[in-house]
C-alpha cells in the first residue's frame, strides 16, 4: 500500500472530508449501496446518502436503480483530471471578462485576507500562476509544510513552477529540509541561502509579480495578498539587502 495520503490530497482537489471518504470506499468497493459506503467509510448512513449525491453533481459518481436500491458506480479516478481540466478551460474562456471589470481600477492597490489550510492552498496556487520571472521566499521550509503537503510541493507546486519557467530565490533557516533541498538547486530552478543562526520567525513571505503573500501558518492559519506594484518593488529591495548579508 502506498504512503501518500489519499484522503489529504483528494482535499486538495476540492473534496471535504467525508466526500474523499466516500470516493475512497466507493473506488475500493464498487458498484455499491449507501449502507455499504457507510460502513467502509465510517460515515453515518444518513450523511453518506447527502455525500453520494454531491459527488454525483461532482461527476465522481454515478447512480444505479437496481431492484432493491440505488447503487453508487465510482467514476475512475482519470475523470479528476478532465474535471480540472473543464475548470481551467472554462476559467480561461472567462479570463478576458474577468480582466476587463478591472481594468478600471488596474492601478490601485488591494489587499485579500484568506484563512485556514484551503484558503493558504489558494494562495500558493496564485503564486504560481504567473509565467516567467522570479518569485522570492523568505521563511522556513518546516513552517511551508505545515499548511501544505509534501505531495502538494512535489506533485503541484514544485512542477507547476518549473513549468512556467519561474525562478526561485529562498532566503531559509539552516535546517536538515533546506539543506537537502539546496544540492537539487540548479535542476530546480533556485538558489537557497541560509538566514543567520538565531532568528525566529512565525510567519513566511512571497514577493512574485506585483504581488505579496504573507503567511502565518500555525496559531493564526491565515494569509494576505497585498497587490501593489510599489510596494513589491519596496519589499524586492529589502528582500536584496538581506540576500546580500546571507550565504
Amino acid at each position: 500500500m502506498s504512503s501518500t495520503n489519499l484522503p489529504q490530497i483528494l482535499q486538495e482537489f476540492g473534496l471535504d472530508e467525508k466526500e474523499s471518504g466516500v470516493y475512497l470506499a466507493s473506488l475500493e468497493l464498487g458498484p455499491a449501496s449507501v449502507q455499504r459506503l457507510a460502513v467502509k467509510s465510517r460515515i453515518k448512513r444518513t450523511t453518506v446518502y447527502l455525500v453520494a449525491e454531491a459527488l454525483k453533481e461532482k461527476g465522481l459518481l454515478s447512480g444505479v436503480q437496481t431492484h432493491r436500491s440505488i447503487e453508487y458506480v465510482p467514476i475512475g479516478p482519470n475523470r479528476l483530471i478532465g474535471i480540472l481540466e473543464t475548470r481551467k478551460a472554462a476559467l480561461q474562456e472567462a479570463m478576458p471578462e474577468l480582466m476587463a471589470l478591472t481594468k478600471g481600477s488596474a492601478t490601485k492597490p488591494y489587499v485579500r485576507f484568506f484563512e485556514g489550510k484551503e484558503g493558504i492552498l489558494v494562495m500558493l496556487n496564485d503564486i504560481i500562476a504567473g509565467e516567467g520571472g522570479e518569485m522570492l521566499f523568505l521563511g522556513s521550509y518546516s513552517d511551508v509544510y505545515v499548511y501544505a503537503s509534501s505531495a502538494y510541493y512535489e506533485k503541484v507546486f514544485l512542477p507547476e513552477r518549473l513549468r512556467r519557467n519561474i525562478f526561485m530565490r529562498a532566503l531559509v533557516f539552516r535546517e536538515p529540509r533546506s539543506v537537502a533541498m539546496r544540492s537539487h538547486d540548479k535542476e530546480e530552478m533556485r538558489e537557497l541561502r541560509y538566514l543567520p543562526s538565531g532568528m525566529d520567525m512565525v510567519a513566511s513571505q512571497y514577493v512574485y509579480r506585483d504581488r505579496i503573500a504573507y503567511i502565518s501558518p500555525k496559531q493564526e492559519s491565515m494569509g494576505l495578498i497585498v497587490e501593489s506594484r510599489d510596494l513589491a518593488a519596496m519589499e524586492r529591495q529589502k528582500f536584496e539587502l538581506a540576500w546580500g548579508a546571507c550565504s
